[in-house]
C-alpha cells in the first residue's frame, strides 16, 4: 500500500504518530560498552605480583627475561591489534552517521514528495465544481440548441404541410 493511500485510509501518519522510540534509537548491541555496561575492569596481569623481597634463581630469571621478550612483542602486537579496532570502530562511527545523514534526506524526500502529491490532489479536486459549471454550461445550451431545432423542425413541418 502506497504512503498517500495510507494517507487516506486514516492510519497513524496522518494522525501524526511515530513509532520511533528511545529505545529503537538507543539499540546499542549487546556487547556495546555503555555506563549501564562499561565491560570488565579486571587487571590483567601475566605474573603474580611478588608482595615482599624474594630471591630468584637463574632459572627463573632466565625464564622470566624470556617472557619479558614475548610480553614486550605480544604487548606491542596487541597496541597494533587495538589501534586497527580504533580505526574500524571510527570508520562504523563514519557508516553509521552517513546512513542515518541519508535515512533523514530520504525522509525528508519523501515528505516533500507526498506534499507534492497532496497540493496536487487539493488543486485537481478544486477543479471538479469548475468541470461542473462547464458541464452544466455545456448542457444549457445543448438544451438551448435542441429547443430551436426542435421550433424550426416544427415550423418546418407547418410549413411543409402548407405546400
Amino acid at each position: 500500500m502506497g504512503l498517500l493511500a495510507a494517507l487516506q485510509k486514516g492510519t497513524s501518519i496522518q494522525k501524526g504518530e511515530t513509532t520511533i522510540t528511545t529505545d529503537l534509537l538507543l539499540g546499542i548491541d549487546e556487547m556495546a560498552i555503555t555506563p549501564t555496561k562499561p565491560g570488565e575492569f579486571g587487571i590483567h596481569r601475566t605474573t603474580p605480583v611478588i608482595t615482599k623481597p624474594r630471591s630468584f634463581t637463574v632459572q627463573e630469571a632466565n625464564a622470566l627475561g624470556s617472557l619479558a621478550e614475548k610480553r614486550a612483542i605480544e604487548a606491542k602486537a596487541s597496541a597494533e591489534a587495538f589501534g586497527h579496532l580504533r580505526k574500524i570502530n571510527k570508520a562504523d562511527q563514519i557508516e553509521q552517521n552517513v546512513h542515518n545523514n541519508y535515512r533523514v534526506d530520504v525522509a525528508k524526500k519523501t515528505f516533500k514528495q507526498v506534499q507534492s502529491n497532496a497540493s496536487a490532489g487539493n488543486q485537481i479536486a478544486g477543479l471538479s465544481s469548475q468541470y461542473a459549471q462547464i458541464h452544466e454550461s455545456v448542457r444549457h445550451r445543448l438544451d438551448v440548441e435542441q429547443a430551436k431545432n426542435s421550433a424550426i423542425s416544427g415550423k418546418s413541418q407547418e410549413y411543409s404541410k402548407l405546400w
